[in-house]
């Protein structure tokens, strides 16, 4: 392997590798405090943030970094100096240096990583400590969780740029476009490091273990890259600039990767919503699409004559086109019947013209800017900057709902201003109305098709941070069903397991606290004048068991009712004054999301198990009924499984009623063994088996009769998924015939 390519690797694999571990990090802050997808995009925010700052300050910090090598005595070892003064040149010595200069700053990232990470233990202890002293409002918590945060990204700030100065200083090119290298270097390490993290959340990897391996495998990557003996001679010196570059130019940076940065999370967005796209398949789908565009970077780069102002504007114009229609063609699967593989082929298609516009845009933005006299780090100030901004305004359109709209509009914009630039170029006036008018016409045709595609679901479409819920109209109110858009759960529901819940809810009267998602997941509530098993189904969005920002009737009604995305995650984790057992309820009922939804282990996993178990538990040791339903398809039994498992390992005892369907399982969870025995009438596991006694394809087992047939069944953490490679299995028949012999349960075992 030639010296060259053997310096792109080892900066491709550091990159990848850090990369990762912040892939890590987003996940494993959700173990402290929430690990709802909202809470993830803030901590990116917080890392990226943090990035921006580090990275501004990069001359100060390097003065500091310099006189602390030389007050350690290790300037010799470590040639930071040389580097800043630009005297290493392409003899051998000085690619020694170059090496030196990279395994130093992979160490002290990896030190840097390492003390972020210690944050997040550190974080949640702190988190409990408080709670257990002081009784904070919502906002003190929120407040807290941003400063904790804000530490905990220090360490991957400083270590991202120590990589990113190591990095330039290894890659460097000659010409005046003096770091094109390490700028693909880097994309090609996200892609990778997406890549990654997507086939270890596959195989359910540890994610604290990938975590300690990735270090020994950066630290190992920098040793061996100093310790070779064949080492790379860079080209001559980086030619002069024309001058100082202007101070726009990094807001166009900023404002260019922010705009891509966008494409990317609608992307991601659109294939969760519209076809429940797992998170690995997503991350591929970064690897993908970061894959080509550093693809079509490097062609770009090769090229000698820059495009000319119309090719910009009309890449401009492209890539706001693109993205138009790709949504549009995702958008109109959900109200398909037929020909959805089609339109999925023509929305993947889209995305190479796409990634080729984007390209000619960067690759332009990046030439530009270092012929004037930019520096790579005023390039990766603005592009960290950039990234922030689009997470940043992410989370803020989230929680309105005229955002996705405003994004909307932000492409049509563009359309327009590229065609108005473009007329601008012509001399003749009559000139000018060709390209005002086809970017009336495309803005106009794409608009129209987007809006089309939005109108004929039959259902109304509520947008948060991270889900997206479906909304059913009927005269008294709206019912919400939040399964990401697609696909319909209504075939996977039995109408028995309803009215258990409902028998449930009668027989254990009291303060109950309920979240659920779809209203097929509750029983009817009590109408007045009739008996107690008539129910009118009510669904408000709320927060708390008395939310504030809930109307009045809703609020005298019983059992109160609240909303999983994001509040469930906020309030179970926040309210710190349940584990004192100041907060009681007699029941909790648990119905967030279906189990196979890509995002459903952000609401099973231990941890909030573990949190909603603390709500349930009096100083006495009382215990109120928690209760679980959710649902899965008749090709992912396991992940019904999982659930149960997490639950069984959370509540220590209980009773499970599985329904098999021909869509699907449905499958309620109660435990524990104490809340559910009683009087004749209370006695919970009398009522249900009774209510399941010779019915067909519904089963009453104790929780830990599902699963030990299939040994590779988990329980879901947040740092350990249970992996997708065994989704398939078991399949519904085996599961029946698990079932029909774990139903005869010996005479010690019958309640």
């Amino acid at each position: 392997m030639k010296p060259v390519l053997t310096d792109r690797m080892a900066v491709i694999v550091i990159v990848a590798g850090l990369v990762l571990w912040v892939c890590c990090l987003t996940v494993l802050w959700g173990w402290a405090y929430d690990p709802s997808g909202s809470f993830s995009l803030l901590s990116l925010l917080a890392m990226l943030g943090g990035c921006w700052v580090f990275l501004s300050l990069r001359s100060r910090l390097l003065r500091w970094a310099v006189k602390t090598l030389h007050l350690l005595r290790l300037e010799q070892h470590i040639p930071l100096g040389d580097a800043i003064a630009e005297k290493i040149g392409s003899t051998r010595e000085d690619a020694r240096k170059r090496m030196q200069l990279l395994a130093a700053g992979s160490v002290l990232a990896v030190v840097c990583f390492i003390c972020s990470t210690l944050c997040i233990p550190a974080a949640a202890a702190a988190a409990t400590l408080l709670g257990q002293f002081f009784l904070f409002s919502d906002l003190m918590w929120r407040l807290i969780e941003i400063v904790t945060l804000a530490m905990g990204s220090i360490g991957v700030a400083a270590g991202l740029t120590a990589v990113a100065f190591a990095s330039k200083v290894a890659r460097a090119s000659g010409g005046r476009d003096t770091y094109a290298a390490v700028y693909r270097d880097w994309l090609w390490g996200v892609g990778l490091a997406a890549a990654v993290f997507a086939i270890s959340w596959w195989f359910g990897a540890n994610l604290i273990l990938l975590v300690f391996s990735t270090a020994l495998v950066i630290i190992a990557v920098a040793l061996t890259a100093v310790s070779r003996g064949e080492l790379a001679t860079h080209p001559r010196k980086p030619m002069l600039p024309f001058g100082d570059p202007p101070r726009r130019a990094r807001l166009k940076i900023a404002m260019g990767h922010a705009c891509f940065a966008l494409v990317l999370l609608i992307q991601l967005r659109l294939l969760g919503d519209v076809f429940s796209v797992s998170l690995p398949r997503r991350m591929m789908w970064i690897f993908l699409s970061l894959g080509l565009l550093a693809y079509f970077l490097s062609r770009g780069d090769r090229k000698s004559h820059p495009p000319g102002r119309r090719q910009i504007f009309g890449a401009i114009t492209g890539v706001a086109a693109a993205m138009l229609a790709q949504a549009a063609e995702l958008i109109v699967c959900l109200s398909l019947d037929k020909g959805v593989m089609l339109v999925v082929i023509l929305a993947v298609g889209t995305q190479i013209p796409l990634a080729a516009m984007a390209a000619t845009l960067l690759s332009h933005q990046r030439k530009t800017f270092a012929i004037a006299g930019g520096t790579v780090g005023g390039y990766l100030t603005a592009a960290m900057g950039g990234l922030a901004v689009a997470v940043l305004g992410w989370l803020l359109g989230g929680t309105v709902g005229w955002g996705g709209w405003l994004l909307v509009a932000g492409g049509v914009g563009m359309i327009f201003f590229g065609g108005l630039s473009v007329s601008r170029l012509t001399g003749k006036k009559s000139e000018r109305i060709a390209p005002i008018a086809w970017a009336v016409v495309l803005g106009g045709s794409l608009v129209a098709g987007l809006i089309a595609s939005v109108w004929a679901i039959d259902a109304d479409i509520q947008t948060g941070t991270w889900l997206s819920s479906k909304c059913s109209k009927s005269r008294a109110q709206k019912l919400f069903s939040q399964h990401g858009v697609q696909p319909a759960a209504t075939g996977r529901r039995s109408e028995l397991i309803t009215e258990c819940v409902g028998e449930v809810f009668t027989r254990r009267k009291g303060r109950w606290w309920i979240v659920a998602t779809a209203a097929e997941d509750l029983p009817p509530r009590p109408v007045r004048g009739t008996p107690s098993k008539i129910f009118a189904r009510v669904f408000p969005r709320g927060a708390n068991p008395q939310p504030p920002g809930i109307s009045k009737r809703y609020k005298r009604r019983w059992p109160p009712l609240s909303h999983s995305s994001p509040d469930f995650f906020r309030y179970a984790r926040g309210n710190f004054v349940a584990s004192l057992g100041h907060e009681f309820y007699d029941g909790i009922f648990l119905a967030p999301l279906p189990a196979d939804h890509p995002q459903a282990w952000r609401c099973y996993n231990d941890k909030m198990m573990r949190r909603c178990m603390a709500m349930a538990q009096t100083t006495d040791g009382q215990w109120g009924v928690v209760a679980l339903r959710t649902q899965v398809g008749p090709d992912r039994v396991r992940h019904a499984l999982n659930v149960a498992r997490t639950f069984y390992k959370t509540v220590r005892s209980g009773w499970a009623v599985v329904a098999i369907r021909k869509k699907g399982v449905d499958i309620l969870l109660l435990g524990p063994d104490e809340a559910l025995a009683g009087a004749e009438e209370a006695n919970i596991v009398t009522l249900l088996r009774e209510k399941t006694k010779n019915q067909y394809d519904v089963f009453l087992v104790r929780i830990n009769k599902l699963w030990p047939g299939w040994d590779e069944m988990r329980t879901i953490y947040i740092f350990s998924p249970p992996g997708e490679r065994y989704a398939g299995t078991p399949t519904i028949k085996g599961l029946r015939e698990w079932l029909t012999a774990a139903v005869k349960l010996p005479e010690s075992e019958a309640p």
